[in-house]
C-alpha cells in the first residue's frame, strides 16, 4: 500500500500501568515517502503513568497498532508532550532512540521554536498543533511565536 498522505487522531489512547492505564492523544501525519511524525500528547484525565514515563510502552503500542499495519516504515519523527507535576507548561520534546527499530533507550530533545515550525509544518500538522494551543490541551513552552 502506497500512502498519499495520512492523517490519524486517535483520543485517549490507553497504554498500560502498574496500578492504572494512563491516556494519553496520538496524531500521527505520514508523508508518500513513508516518513511520519508521531505526536504524543499526555492527557491529565487519568491516575496512571505519564508518556514521558511509559514512552517505550506507549511508542511500541502505537507502532503496533497503526504505523506497522498501514504500511509507515519510513524514518518516524516522535514528539512528546507531558504534563509535568502540577505546572502543565512543559517543552515538547522530540524522542530520539537509541535502537528506534525496537523503540528503546530514548533520550530527550527540546527543539528551538523555529525547527519545531519548521518540522510540524513539512508535515502538515501546524494548524492542528495551534488548535491545541488554543484550546489548552497543550502548553508547550518551547513554542512561542508558532
Amino acid at each position: 500500500m502506497r500512502i498519499e498522505k495520512l492523517v490519524i487522531a486517535v483520543r485517549e489512547l490507553s497504554y498500560p500501568g502498574r496500578l492504572n492505564p494512563g491516556l494519553c492523544d496520538v496524531d500521527i501525519y505520514a508523508l508518500p515517502t513513508g516518513e511520519a511524525l508521531v505526536i504524543l500528547r499526555d492527557q491529565g484525565n487519568h491516575q496512571g503513568p505519564s508518556v514521558i514515563n511509559a514512552i517505550e510502552q506507549v511508542a511500541s503500542l502505537v507502532k503496533e497498532r497503526f504505523l506497522t499495519p498501514l504500511g509507515v516504515h519510513g524514518p518516524i519523527t516522535w514528539l512528546e508532550w507531558s504534563r509535568r507535576a502540577i505546572v502543565s507548561w512543559a517543552p515538547i520534546s522530540e524522542v530520539v532512540w537509541g535502537d528506534p527499530v525496537k523503540l528503546l533507550y530514548p533520550q530527550w530533545h527540546d527543539p528551538a521554536p523555529g525547527a519545531l515550525q519548521t518540522l510540524l509544518g513539512r508535515f502538515g500538522a501546524l494548524e492542528d498543533f495551534r488548535r491545541w494551543m488554543k484550546e489548552g490541551t497543550i502548553h508547550p513552552s518551547n513554542a512561542k511565536g508558532i
